[in-house]
């Protein structure tokens, strides 16, 4: 049945032979049908971290992830996405995608120094927009044992590295090699 006609039948049909009242639902027919289709999609499109718009403050209740009111939607829904996808155990080349999404080209390289429980990022400085949210993602993503730090290379020349220190002291085996490889597990 089209929209017409559930309209139509929705009147006595006393009314369905007037012509001011024909031409009123042939008008506000496919203006409904529209509208329908525009709300089911919108409501399909929150249903997904990539197009949410509107649903993204119900996505950070559910996924427990706070934002700042500075953020805009692509940081929101990055944060949204490393937090959904944040499954251990944790490998450098996850933790290198997590930092590239937060960079205007993805320019990341993650190393682990084992003997001195370090996990360092390199960026280049150009693409470094959002640190703040590297630095959240990657604390919610390393095993707790580790510290983090990233550096900056401005075409090719490495400048001072930036640290955040919060780190629990614990003991955990670890294999002697002196970088892990991309694919390899992070212990613990």
């Amino acid at each position: 049945m089209s929209k017409f006609e559930e309209m139509k039948a929705m009147y006595p049909p006393i009314l369905h032979e007037l012509r001011e009242m024909k031409e009123i639902l042939s008008t506000e027919a496919p203006e409904y049908e529209k509208l329908n289709g525009a709300i089911d999609n919108d409501l399909r499109d929150q249903q997904f971290i990539s197009s949410a718009t509107w649903s993204l403050s119900r996505w950070e209740r559910f996924l427990n992830v706070e934002s700042s009111r500075h953020d805009d939607i692509y940081v929101r829904r990055a944060m949204l996405i490393n937090k959904r996808s944040n499954i251990p155990p944790i490998t450098i080349r996850a933790l290198q995608r997590s930092v590239n999404q937060f960079l205007l080209n993805p320019s990341a390289k993650v190393k682990l120094d084992h003997e001195n429980y370090h996990l360092f990022a390199t960026v280049s400085a150009g693409d470094l927009r959002y640190e703040t949210q590297i630095f959240q993602t990657v604390e919610t993503m390393k095993p707790a044992h580790l510290r983090f730090s990233l550096s900056l290379e401005y075409e090719g020349i490495r400048s001072g590295w930036r640290e955040e220190t919060s780190i629990n002291q614990f003991s955990c085996p670890v294999p002697r090699e002196e970088l892990y490889p991309l694919n390899d597990l992070i212990p613990c």
